[in-house]
Formats: structure tokens, C-alpha cells, sequence
């Protein structure tokens, strides 16, 4: 069936089943199709249960239909006619709602979700462990949520975010996630009237197990070991006498502490095998240590989970450009503003989509602050001056978030962010690019070094243009290619005479500001439009090389403390553990786990279980 058929066949459907018709928004292509069914809030079950049984009539071989039902909110606002100016009463409903839901929650979801691909939204749904990545304020969080709105109408899910388990260790970090997973099978089972049952008694003597271990004063490694095959045990006997999947859905996994990450998702793994039973794990991939080869620890890609990246990043313009903008449209259509054109210009929604990165969240806060931007100048509608303004001001903030997410290792926050300034003097002021390169051969041969560059791109202080730009003089050699962030050299002017990069129209753009001398045009260079990929190849095959040796000292200011440590368990006749190393060596937490990071990819040292704790030993 075609997509049109088949979306006015749906729109039939709900129409003779709910006796009104339904707002439908259709994505994806080829052998998957995504539909997400708007509803007044009342008559949202009915719709979800007639979407459920149209998955099955239109599944077939060749392609499969996903739907999803979503509750339209009691407070939107109908169209009052175009808006003339800023000062329209509506425009402080649209600023309060990016202010107050650009950032998405379990308790509070996406204001209108709108899947940026059907292979994202599809491998949330299935039976198979899965990995969301993506930057801050890439989606990861409204795609859970709208994940488990979609399979809970016949599974069981449990939410857990991370953040608050960071400070517990790995041992009651492990028992808080079991318990949580235990007390929503226990609630389903009541709900089925099954809480007289056989596994309804399993699940409480494991819960009470759990509880007593939890405040113990000092649960132990071997402990939990002992519990395992009896948690494994009730969660597959619940899940098989109830006939249904059981959804756990982790946010911000990356607040785990990362040397125990590998660690806490083996025992999650080993609980929930053969249970039907599926982990649903949200994080920054930079910060997650997901798979330990030595011993085999963890989530092996592929084999166990699955990965799901949400960062497009500035890859593909067009596509950026046309999810931004509907994202940002279906936010002024709940305000009241039936169109986003009476309020931002063209050119500024292309501004907007290259400031942002392709990152949702900071299109709709950039957004904001244009508009503000815009008011304050009495303007009539945004413009891309506004939203360089905008993107200035947030410059600190992007450095103040770096050292949040690395906030949990001293060493690399300071180091990351010396990289970052040295990598800006280079492309700013050394060579007037606001682009540049990485060689192939340099990352492959530097991967330490490439590891501090990968970290300004997850913190969004750099967005990657292409990841395989062709030598015009080599044959076979290619380069990645990045940008800064606009945040990082624009303000209130433009530096002069600087090569920048730009959207225009939904696609790639280059040009040169205003110069400095008078010798040359008031107007810089002439802005060059690659309308196709040998003119895309053209702009960024000049972009300056940035050589990794760069970071080479940084790194190496890393060593005394991988040294250290790598001494210390090397001179133990037994194991240690890492309190014991950050008090014997006198350095922070932070360091000392990073340190122990990089000896376990080294394969140097062993984790092994010390009498109830992690603990290190050299690998002989």
C-alpha cells in the first residue's frame, strides 16, 4: 500500500471508529512507517487500542507500521490570525512554553513529539537491549518517554533516572534499580489480580532480600552474586505467568560513575536474561563504558545490545533544517501562531538550525533568546543578527556545562577545556577558519588525543560537518570535518575576515566576513551555496588541518597519574580498590577512575571482586 493510501485508509479507520476525525502525522519511508495520532485527551485509550489493532492489518513482509497515540493537551490555543509584530500577546505564550517544556521529563514529555527517524523510534520498541546516545538536548529523554508510552499499553515499564544513583556505588545502585523493577511487577500483578499467585510470593521474598541488603551497612559483591539467580528466577516468572514484556527504561546513565558502568550492566544483564526483559538505556556516549573486554563485563554490541544514535548533527542540512523547523512550528501552532514566518525570517531558521548544532533543545532555547533579542530592538520579526547575539551569549554556558558532565573527573574537565581554547586560537586566530580538519591516519595513530577532540563534540563545543572529506591532492586519504560552535566566535559582530560556515535554504554554505582591509569589498567574499556534494567537497577540502600533537601535552599531563596508579597495583600483593588508591596516592576521585579506565582499556589491569568490592589487580 502506498503512504497515501495508507494514511487516508488510518485517518478512515479512527474517524468511523471514534465517529470524528484525528490529527495524523506520518514519517518515514521504505519498509518502515511511523504514525503519531493526536486525540482529545478522553478518548485516548480507545484510540490507542484501535492503533494496536491497525499495526497488525497493515503489517506486512515488505514494511512495518508503528503508531503511536499521544493525549492533545487542554490548553491550545486556536489560531487568531497572523501576527503582526513581536509584541503579540502570543509571543509570551510561545517564549513560556520553550522555556518551561524544552527540557523533556518521565513526568512531563515532549510538547509534540516528532520522531527525527523511524529507525530511532522502531528500536526503542523492540524486544532487544538498546543504547540511546546523543549529546545534551539531543532527544534522548523525549524518546524514552515516547517509547514507553507506546509499549505500555500491554508491558510493564519502570522509569529510573540515574542521576540520583551516581553517590551509591555500584553494589546499592544494582539493588535500588532490581528493587524498582521488582515493585512494578508486583503493581501489575495486583492489577491482574494475580498478587495471590505463586510468583507474586517469589517477587516478594526477593524484594525482601533486596531491602534488607540495601541497608545493610556495607552490602557486599558476593551477596548480590548469591541473590542473582533468585532475582533472575521471580522477574522471568512474573514476566511469563503475566504473558508480557517487562520495559526498563535508564535516563542519564552517564551520571553512573564510569569505572563501575560495565560492571552494573552485567549484573542488570544477568538478572534479566531469558526473562523477557529489556533495558532501555539512555547516555552520553563519551561518558559510557558500556563493554569491558577483560573479562568479558558488560553489553557487547551487537551480540547484547543494540546502539541508537540520535546526533545527526550538521550532516545533512536539509534534513537538520526541515526537523527543526517542524518541531519549532508545532510549538507556535500550541500558542496560537499558525505559522513560524511571521516571526523568524527564513535565514534566521537556518542560523538557527547551524547555531543549534542540530541539537533540538538548543534550537528551541536559542530561539527564545533571539526573540528577546528581537523585542529589544522593537523588531517585527527575528533576524539572523538576533539569533548571533543570542548565540554569544550562551558562549560561558556551554563551557560551564562541559565541566558538569566531566564534573566527576577534575583532570579531564581542565583538560578538555584547555584543548578547546587551544583548538579555537588555532582555527580563530591562527588560520581565520571557523572549520577545519582531522586527519584519518592522525586519529588512528593519536587515539588519546582523539579522545579529548571527541570530548568537545559530545559537549557540543564542536559539531561534526562530515566524517569522510576526500583528499583533493592524495587518492585514498580522507579527514573528518568540524565546526566550532556559532556560540564560540560570534556575538554582537562577526569577527572579521573570517571563514565561516552557514546554512542557507537547507544547504551548506560558506563565505568570508567583512574583511578588514578597505582594499576589499565592504561585503566580504560572496556567499558560495553547495548545491551538490562535489561543491560540499570543494568548501571543506580547505579547511585547515588541525594536527592532533596539539593535545599531546595535555595528554601527557594525564600520564603521572595513570603512572601512579599503575605502580601502586602493581607493588600489591593482592588487590586494591579504588578508595584505597585515592587515599594512598592523594589524588581526587575523578583522576584516579579515569586512571583506572585507561589501564583497564589497556588491558593492564583485572577488575575482579574483593570480598564484596570492586577491586584492581595487575594483569600479569
Amino acid at each position: 500500500m502506498e503512504p497515501e493510501t495508507e494514511t487516508e485508509t488510518i485517518k478512515a479507520e479512527f474517524r468511523n471508529r471514534l465517529g470524528f476525525p484525528i490529527d495524523l502525522a506520518a514519517r518515514g519511508s521504505g519498509g518502515e512507517r511511523i504514525y503519531v495520532i493526536t486525540v482529545p485527551r478522553e478518548h485516548a485509550q480507545a484510540a490507542s487500542d484501535i492503533a494496536l489493532t491497525l499495526e497488525q492489518e497493515l503489517k506486512n513482509d515488505s514494511f512495518q507500521v508503528f503508531m503511536t497515540v499521544r493525549a492533545a493537551p487542554d490548553n491550545v490555543a486556536p489560531p487568531a490570525g497572523p501576527v503582526r509584530d513581536l509584541r503579540d500577546s502570543r509571543i509570551d505564550a510561545l517564549i513560556q512554553l520553550l522555556s518551561s517544556r524544552s527540557r523533556v521529563s518521565e513526568k512531563q514529555p515532549s510538547l509534540s513529539y516528532i520522531p527525527r527517524n523511524t529507525a530511532s523510534l522502531a528500536a526503542t520498541f523492540g524486544p532487544r537491549h538498546t543504547l540511546v546516545f546523543g549529546r545534551r538536548g539531543a532527544g534522548k529523554t523525549a524518546l524514552l518517554v515516547e517509547s514507553r508510552k507506546a509499549v505500555s499499553n500491554d508491558s510493564t515499564t519502570v522509569w529510573i533516572n540515574a542521576q540520583p544513583l551516581g553517590p551509591l556505588g555500584l553494589n546499592r545502585t544494582f539493588i535500588r534499580i532490581v528493587i524498582d523493577i521488582i515493585d512494578s511487577l508486583k503493581d501489575a500483578s495486583r492489577l491482574r489480580r494475580l498478587n495471590s499467585s505463586e510468583f507474586f510470593r517469589d517477587l516478594e521474598l526477593v524484594h525482601q532480600a533486596l531491602a534488607e541488603l540495601y541497608i545493610a551497612p556495607e552490602p557486599k559483591f558476593s551477596q548480590i552474586n548469591t541473590l542473582l539467580p533468585d532475582v533472575q528466577r521471580a522477574i522471568r516468572r512474573a514476566t511469563n505467568s503475566m504473558d508480557n514484556m517487562l520495559f526498563v527504561f535508564i535516563d542519564d546513565f552517564h551520571y553512573v560513575p564510569r569505572h563501575y558502568q560495565a560492571d552494573l550492566l552485567n549484573l542488570l544483564h544477568s538478572c534479566t536474561r531469558d526473562a523477557n526483559t529489556w533495558l532501555k538505556i539512555a547516555s552520553i556516549k563519551h561518558l559510557t563504558h558500556w563493554y569491558r573486554p577483560n573479562p568479558p563485563t558488560g553489553l557487547q554490541t551487537d551480540h547484547d545490545v543494540i546502539l541508537v544514535e540520535l546526533d545527526l548533527s550538521l550532516q545533512n542540512p536539509r534534513e537538520t533544517v526541515g526537523f527543526l523547523n517542524d518541531m519549532f512550528t508545532s510549538y507556535c501552532q500550541y500558542a496560537g501562531i499558525a505559522t513560524i514566518s511571521n516571526i523568524i525570517n527564513r535565514p534566521a531558521v537556518d542560523r538557527l538550525a547551524f547555531a543549534s548544532g542540530g541539537v533540538p533543545r538548543d534550537f528551541l532555547v536559542l530561539a527564545s533568546s533571539s526573540i528577546g533579542k528581537a523585542r529589544g530592538r522593537s523588531g517585527r520579526t527575528v533576524g539572523i543578527t538576533d539569533v548571533n547575539q543570542a548565540a554569544g551569549d550562551i558562549a560561558k554556558i556551554r563551557i560551564d556545562e562541559l565541566e558538569t558532565d566531566l564534573g566527576s573527573n577534575i583532570g579531564a574537565s581542565r583538560q578538555t577545556t584547555n584543548a578547546f581554547y587551544r583548538l579555537r586560537a588555532f582555527c580563530v586566530d591562527e588560520k581565520n577558519y571557523t572549520y577545519f580538519r582531522i586527519d584519518f591516519r592522525d586519529k588512528d595513530e593519536n587515539t588519546s588525543e582523539y579522545d579529548v577532540l571527541t570530548r568537545l563534540l559530545e559537549t557540543r563545543l564542536i559539531h561534526l560537518v562530515d566524517p569522510a572529506v576526500s583528499d583533493i591532492e592524495v587518492a585514498g586519504e580522507k579527514s573528518e570535518c568540524y565546526t566550532l560552535d556559532l556560540s564560540q566566535y560570534s556575538g554582537y559582530r562577526l569577527k572579521q575576515n573570517l571563514r565561516v560556515l552557514d546554512f542557507q535554504e537547507g544547504q551548506l554554505a560558506a563565505k568570508r566576513t567583512r574583511p578588514r582591509t578597505n582594499s576589499e569589498s565592504a561585503q566580504g567574499a560572496p556567499l558560495v551555496v553547495a548545491e551538490s556534494s562535489r561543491q560540499v567537497l570543494q568548501i571543506l577540502r580547505v579547511a585547515p588541518v588541525f594536527k592532533l600533537s596539539r593535545f599531546e601535552d595535555l595528554v601527557k599531563a594525564q600520564d603521572p597519574v595513570i603512572d601512579e596508579v599503575n605502580k601502586l597495583i602493581d607493588s600489591q600483593h593482592s588487590t586494591v580498590s579504588i578508595g584505597e588508591l585515592v587515599v594512598n596516592l592523594g589524588r581526587p576521585f575523578g583522576e584516579v577512575s579515569a586512571a583506572i579506565e585507561e589501564l583497564l582499556k589497556q588491558g593492564k589491569v583485572l577488575a575482579v571482586d574483593a570480598d564484596g568490592v570492586t577491586a584492581y589487580k595487575r594483569l600479569r
